[in-house]
C-alpha cells in the first residue's frame, strides 16, 4: 500500500499545481470594503461626534484601538455585526440608525455650525434652572407653532430679512 505525503511546497508536488494570481487577482480575490460598509462608518463618526466623544474613548469602551476604528469610520475596514451592536449600545441608539433608507439623511441633517449651536444651546440650557427651562421649552415650542402655522409670502419674507428675523 502506497501512503502519500501531504505536499506543503509546490516544487516537492509537481502533480498538485496551484494557480498563480496575480497581484490584481489576489487583490479582486480579499474581501473588498463596499460603499455600505463606508456609509456605516461615516454613521459611526456622525453619532460619536454627536455625542463629543473622543475615538480613542469610544475604542477603549468597545475594546479596539483608535486606529482601528478609525479604520472603521474611514471605511477602509468593515465593522462586524456584533461590534456594529456594541457601538450602538454605547453611542445609546438603536442599530438601525446605521441601516435604512434614512441612514444617509442623518449625515447632512446638520451643518457643522448648526452642531456647534446645538451644542451651547444643550450645554447653556443644562445650566438653567427647572423654572428657566420650563421658559425655554415653552418659548420654543411657540417660535415652531408660529412658524407653523403662518406660511411667508414673499413679501414678508423680504420684510423678515430687513427686520433681522424679527417680527
Amino acid at each position: 500500500m502506497h501512503y502519500r505525503r501531504s505536499c506543503y511546497n509546490d516544487n516537492i508536488c509537481p502533480d498538485r499545481p496551484r494557480k498563480k494570481f496575480t497581484m490584481n487577482e489576489q487583490r479582486r480575490r480579499t474581501k473588498s470594503v463596499s460603499e455600505t460598509d463606508k456609509l456605516i462608518g461615516r454613521l459611526i463618526r456622525h453619532q460619536r461626534n454627536l455625542r463629543q466623544m473622543s475615538q480613542e474613548g469610544l475604542s477603549r469602551r468597545i475594546g479596539v484601538t483608535f486606529q482601528q476604528l478609525q479604520k472603521y469610520e474611514n471605511g477602509s475596514n468593515r465593522v462586524s455585526a456584533s461590534r456594529l451592536f456594541q457601538i450602538s449600545e454605547i453611542l445609546n441608539v438603536p442599530v438601525t440608525v446605521f441601516f435604512g433608507p434614512r441612514a444617509e439623511e442623518t449625515l447632512s441633517e446638520y451643518t457643522q455650525q448648526e452642531m456647534r449651536e446645538i451644542r451651547q444651546f444643550i450645554d447653556g440650557f443644562a445650566r438653567l434652572s427647572a423654572k428657566d427651562k420650563g421658559v425655554v421649552v415653552s418659548l420654543v415650542e411657540g417660535l415652531a407653532d408660529k412658524k407653523a402655522r403662518r406660511p411667508r409670502s414673499g413679501e414678508e419674507s423680504k420684510q423678515q430679512a430687513t427686520n433681522g428675523g424679527l417680527s
